[in-house]
């Protein structure tokens, strides 16, 4: 739906994600919060699902830094 949005508007969208840095987000929706390397390490695996559905014709993923 991004790169729709980002067609639809002549390219002005920009995605802003980061690693969670407030625990009382976390807290107020139920989710444990990790230490700061779980999330470093959740972010980047993010990028990599979201860079890997831009450009490959089929993306597939095995995440491992989720828990």
């Amino acid at each position: 739906m991004l790169s729709t949005l980002d067609i639809v508007s002549n390219g002005r969208v920009e995605l802003g994600i980061g690693a969670g840095g407030y625990e009382e987000e976390y807290l107020a929706y139920g989710y444990d919060f990790p230490p700061n390397r779980i999330r470093i390490a959740q972010l980047d695996e993010s990028i990599n699902v979201i860079k890997a559905m831009w450009t490959d014709k089929y993306a597939s993923f095995d995440g491992n830094n989720t828990k």
